[in-house]
């Protein structure tokens, strides 16, 4: 068994905001942290206020962004060296980039995110995603300034092209998308649920149905309006216990083991559900993506016949609505 007393020691440390422990910790990872930031913002931002020259791969743009993830994972540092303890002989410096690099961590800074105005998220001016590199350079040029929030109007002036071939470039590049589950990098958009209780009636208030708030201008096409409506209507439509477990396995970002303990405690209120062992909880993800596929393809065929979705494709759809939307029951 490794002495690992000096890492203990350290980690201690920093839980307590050594500064000179602060200061060993960042010489020895700037480099890491701001890979890090970067990946979280999805590459940097081309144009950034200043540039990070490691000593080992390509510099990292730094952007304002950038720079207050880096501030974020130092103060995630702080908290998770506390619960450093050595478990499984592994080091402080395994242990910590280890945790820093998690999904689980991923999903604590977006929810940190500043995300009063979604029309701002993500925030990027240069990230270009490789399923839109491979359809070429002006799909590129289509996607950045899309993901800028750009009308098509304002892209076809830009690019000199007709307001026909901009419409097809910009529904290619959101099926492309789609089928990657990486739609978010996009936009997203604000779906919200109208009030089941309302008196209101009329086509201005369909009651309890899901809906995209048009205030915001993003210029989204019809098609995928109507994709995300139908998504968030066929989560809605799940048994309670599959729309939670499916929120604690991706939007909490939590274990198998520990969603197993959250549901058997909780089990007289999902009696939609049968748990016996660990394992039905992999059986319920699988069924609810598997149910909520079929229902798509039934319910709404148009769009399932547009984008030509495969399970694959829909799994990381459902994971990535999941992780952008907290579903409670």
């Amino acid at each position: 068994m490794a002495d690992l007393s000096a890492d203990r020691i350290f980690a201690q440390r920093l839980c307590n905001k050594d500064t000179d422990a602060i200061s060993a910790f960042q010489r020895q990872n700037a480099a890491e942290l701001y890979f890090i930031a970067s990946k979280f913002n999805n590459g940097g931002v081309t144009g950034g206020s200043w540039t990070y020259h490691r000593k080992v791969g390509r510099p990292i743009e730094v952007s304002d962004e950038i720079s207050d993830t880096y501030v974020w994972l130092i103060k995630e540092v702080f908290k998770k060296s506390c619960k450093y303890q050595g478990k499984n002989d592994a080091t402080f410096q395994t242990y910590i980039i280890t945790s820093l690099n998690s999904k689980l961590t991923f999903i604590d800074w977006k929810r940190w995110m500043p995300t009063s105005s979604l029309i701002q998220y993500p925030k990027k001016t240069g990230y270009i995603p490789g399923v839109i590199k491979k359809l070429g350079d002006i799909y590129g040029k289509v996607f950045i300034m899309l993901s800028q929030y750009k009308s098509v109007g304002q892209i076809c002036s830009k690019l000199d092209l007709d307001e026909l071939e901009c419409l097809v470039m910009q529904n290619k590049i959101e099926v492309e998308l789609i089928k990657d589950g990486k739609f978010h990098l996009l936009y997203r958009p604000p779906i919200t649920q109208t009030d089941p209780n309302s008196d209101e009636d009329g086509d201005d208030n369909i009651r309890g149905l899901w809906v995209v708030d048009d205030d915001m201008k993003i210029d989204l096409s019809l098609e995928l309006k109507e994709f995300f409506i139908a998504i968030h209507t066929l989560i809605d439509k799940l048994a309670k216990g599959q729309k939670r477990i499916l929120n604690l396995y991706w939007t909490e970002g939590m274990r198998i083991d520990d969603i197993y303990d959250i549901m058997i405690d909780n089990i007289s209120y999902y009696d939609d559900i049968t748990l016996k062992e660990k394992e039905d909880i992999n059986r319920i993800i699988n069924k609810s993506i598997y149910d909520l596929f079929s229902d798509f393809n039934s319910d709404f065929s148009n769009l399932a016949s547009a984008y030509s979705i495969n399970r694959k494709s829909w799994r990381n759809i459902i994971r990535c609505t999941f992780e952008l939307y907290n579903y409670k029951n």
